[in-house]
């Protein structure tokens, strides 16, 4: 008999089986090297004290794991730190919307039974990172997968970089760049179920591959250098910085990043010794308020230094010897974990100093109050992954076509929808009839076009139009619903007069909160509304990816009797918003229950405007729209100006689940290229797909700009940039390329790139977009450029 629960994290451990295993078990080996297992044999080195697991028909499985809570097994011969990729294929026997706790899954990180990370899948397409500590388990993330169900194979690759975690299910990214730097030491691999049968096949263990970087400036040149603030220049033979009148003068190299398990080396030169004036390397850089910093006077002081969120702090202080100016010395640094070695002259100054709070990021020289020189550089170990992001390359595409008319019919719009990564669309009941066709023809046709393409359709719990109106007939029986139950949002208690929706005089308020009554079959109205849409939108249409609701407001916009106590309730009111936030979270909650393996979105950028925190939003959806940012008098980057979006934009997508599939919107003139080019480079600085409307038609139709042409590949600098580039300028890089935004407010700047770039070649604006290379731009006031590597 299948045993199921509700936690989805339900475990039974033998302390006392494992502590005998601990004490039986060799010391694993700090291994660096491959490793496979398919199982068509006994495999050497896995145990498990706590069920029976064995190889059978190829395949490792348990045999009790649907009568135990938690069953595990380890393989012991060897472990891994950081910067290796952990793949395994699953199968979980069990698994039903009644049953979301039969789970199958990977262990990684394995210290003992009290501390390691799991990786854990049940059958409805739910994926969570736990960690264990002390016993105590912590789910740390939350994702969905496709191709879930019961008795059926999966393939699942963890990859750890430094101290993230990525995870992937049949090559598609579920859950990335999560932090997880509790446990420094090497662990183990395994498998593991919770009251399921699991099925375990093709192991593979692949440690990232070395990468080696070095410069000696000879050529007076420093290709992929760049200066974050003041002036540095290649000559004779070395890098030096011009201005010696300020605190911190830095440059990095952009090319490459680097995390953990990994040697950089350098020569240094001081010219001024007092103890104020130091030179010095730094690594891990994220952007100019985030970096690790090893620093030097020439009087044989040295300091070990974080700067996190811009606040300086030293970690280590120790002395050096062979100091003095005008004297070269070499420093190395060694990352192993999230610990950090330096040594001056091969001989150590710092040795293994817990650094764990960045991940990965760039080398680069600094200069405090002195004129320095820098020379042969090394850097050798494991690169991290060539991306700090994954999915979709950018510019990422996204549609919010919901607007009349809705003619996804045609041919020449189904061309046009395909061309975008994700795509929102308006449905109904009944839509396409009188067309000869279906929402799933639709879908199918855009993905038969552009296989990538993910669709999704429109919903809203919180307002309709009364009665059977057109287009909305197909919503008859939801509006028949409403009335039979007295689910409206009224005045006052249950019965009247119903509140007009805000923004919407012609519909309804629908009181979607947890407090409306149970209908006949114990339905509230969340349960059974979400129950129809699932009947009437998915299961006839199963290409589609997910569900968008619209309209997912941090507090409600209208006063009603929410609680139905007879007295009206301000929407002002702090207790009022969190029922109307428990109400969504619950409604997600149902949604992924009911369409397990599907993604479901929601129109919430106000998360990002929100003076409390929201914590019923963390994680609770697959993404959403970002309506808006720029154009409307309402937009944030109007009443806000550009850092305040930004900030926004940043906060909202922490709320969502890895990897987020949203969309940051932008409306305006079509043939305002400045403007489109600003509203651009500002989404491409974060993660979410971009959108624009002409603001004079509203969301129908496609607009395609020039720089939608050139594929910039994935980022290779982290999201959201907290600091400007150079001059208030702001920039990203990417695998083909670079962006550069210049902020309202910051007025005409000219910048100076490290390297030749070339302009993309377009037709809509042939003057900025005129294919030359350059190697400074101009950027007007609220402007932005992509460039393109040579």
């Amino acid at each position: 008999m299948t045993k199921y629960g509700t936690s989805g994290l339900l475990i039974s451990l033998s302390s006392l089986a494992w502590a005998v295993l601990a004490v039986l078990r060799l010391a694993p080996a700090i291994a660096a090297g491959n490793y496979s297992q398919t199982f068509d044999s006994a495999p050497q080195g896995w145990t498990s004290p706590d069920a029976t697991y064995a190889a059978a028909n190829g395949y490792y499985t348990n045999t009790t794991g649907n009568t135990s809570q938690y069953t595990l097994a380890v393989y012991g011969s060897n472990s891994w730190q950081t910067d290796f990729t952990y793949a395994v294929q699953l199968y979980s026997q069990y698994g039903n919307v009644q049953a979301p706790a039969n789970a199958v899954g990977a262990v990684y990180g394995y210290q003992n039974a009290s501390n390691y990370y799991v990786a854990w899948f049940n059958t409805l397409g739910t994926a969570e990172l736990i960690r264990f500590s002390s016993g105590t388990p912590t789910i740390i993330a939350k994702g969905t997968y496709s191709g879930a169900g019961a008795q059926l194979w999966f393939n699942v690759q963890i990859v750890r970089s430094g101290t993230n975690t990525s995870v992937l299910v049949n090559g598609s990214p579920v859950i990335t760049h999560i932090s997880q730097p509790e446990i420094t030491a090497p662990g183990e691999i395994g498998v593991f179920t919770n009251w399921d049968l699991g099925r375990f096949d093709n192991v593979t263990v692949t440690p990232a591959a070395s990468s080696t970087y070095s410069e000696n400036f000879d050529d007076d040149s420093a290709q992929g250098w760049s200066s974050i603030n003041g002036a540095w220049n290649a000559t004779g033979g070395y890098y030096a910085n011009v201005n010696y009148n300020t605190a911190a003068t830095i440059a990095v190299y952009n090319n490459t990043l680097w995390n953990t398990n990994y040697t950089y080396s350098s020569s240094l030169y001081s010219t001024w010794e007092s103890p104020g004036n130091a030179v010095g390397v730094i690594y891990n850089y994220q952007d100019a308020n985030d970096y690790y910093e090893v620093w030097f006077n020439a009087l044989g002081a040295a300091q070990l230094i974080k700067v996190i969120g811009g606040a300086q702090t030293t970690i280590a202080k120790g002395s050096y010897t062979g100091y003095g100016s005008r004297v070269w010395f070499n420093v190395q640094i060694t990352r192993s974990g999230t610990g950090t070695t330096v040594s001056v002259n091969n001989a150590i100054v710092f040795n293994n100093i817990a650094q764990p709070e960045l991940g990965a990021g760039k080398i680069g020289f600094i200069s405090s109050w002195n004129l320095d020189e820098f020379d042969n550089v090394t850097v050798t170990g494991s690169a991290a992954p060539a991306t700090a992001s994954s999915g979709d390359p950018f510019p990422r595409i996204g549609g919010y076509q919901i607007g009349s008319p809705q003619e996804y019919w045609t041919a020449s719009y189904q061309q046009q929808l395909a061309k975008q990564n994700v795509t929102i669309l308006s449905y109904w009941p009944g839509w396409g009839v009188d067309h000869g066709t279906t929402m799933q023809q639709v879908v199918t046709n855009i993905k038969s076009i552009n296989p990538k393409a993910r669709v999704f359709l429109y919903i809203n719990t919180d307002s309709l139009l009364p009665g059977n109106n057109v287009p909305n007939a197909g919503f008859y029986p939801v509006w028949t619903k409403l009335n039979q139950m007295h689910w409206w949002a009224y005045v006052n208690g249950s019965s009247g007069p119903i509140v007009a929706a805000s923004g919407y005089p012609a519909s309804q308020e629908i009181n979607n909160t947890l407090f409306t009554p149970p209908d006949s079959s114990g339905l509230n109205f969340i349960q059974w509304f979400d129950q129809w849409v699932t009947t009437n939108f998915y299961k006839p249409n199963p290409a589609i990816d997910g569900l968008f609701t619209d309209n997912v407001l941090t507090a409600p916009d209208v006063n009603a009797d929410w609680n139905r106590d007879g007295i009206t309730d301000s929407d002002a009111n702090p207790t009022v918003a969190t029922w109307y936030r428990q109400a969504f979270q619950y409604h997600f909650q149902v949604l992924h229950s009911l369409m397990p393996g599907k993604l479901q979105i929601g129109n919430s950028g106000g998360i990002g405007i929100a003076s409390d925190p929201v914590p019923e939003y963390q994680n609770i959806m697959d993404g959403g729209v970002l309506e808006a940012m720029i154009g409307k008098s309402w937009s944030v980057e109007t009443w806000g100006g550009w850092a305040e979006m930004m900030g926004s934009y940043a906060k909202t997508m922490a709320h969502y689940n890895n990897p987020p599939v949203a969309i940051f919107g932008q409306e305006g003139d079509p043939i305002d290229y400045q403007s489109i080019r600003y509203g651009l480079g500002s989404c491409l600085l974060g993660d979410a797909y971009y959108y624009f409307t002409d603001i004079n038609v509203g969301y129908y139709g496609l607009y395609w700009f020039d720089e939608f042409n050139h594929n910039l590949g994935q980022a290779l600098t982290p999201a959201y940039p907290t600091s400007a580039w150079q001059h208030g300028v702001y920039r990203r890089d990417f695998q083909n390329g670079i962006v550069l935004v210049n902020p309202k407010g910051n007025g005409i700047q000219k910048v100076t790139l490290e390297t030749s770039y070339v302009k993309i070649k377009g037709t809509q604006d042939p003057i900025t977009n005129n294919g030359q290379t350059v190697t400074t731009v101009t950027l007007q006031d609220r402007d932005g450029l992509m460039l393109l590597r040579p």
